[in-house]
């Protein structure tokens, strides 16, 4: 098993860029939202 990178070793940069943040509540809805949710999400990141 390959260990983890050290996290710290990560720049902001490339964290900004590679990940989507969601507030803990945004998917605290039905089902049927948080997969809305996560289309809307998925459309933005292939237009981008």
């Amino acid at each position: 098993m390959t260990p983890l990178a050290d996290p710290r070793s990560i720049a902001p940069e490339v964290v900004s860029r590679d990940s989507v943040w969601l507030h803990h509540r945004t998917l605290l809805g039905t089902e049927q939202q948080m997969h809305d949710i996560a289309a809307v999400i998925a459309e933005s990141v292939a237009g981008a």
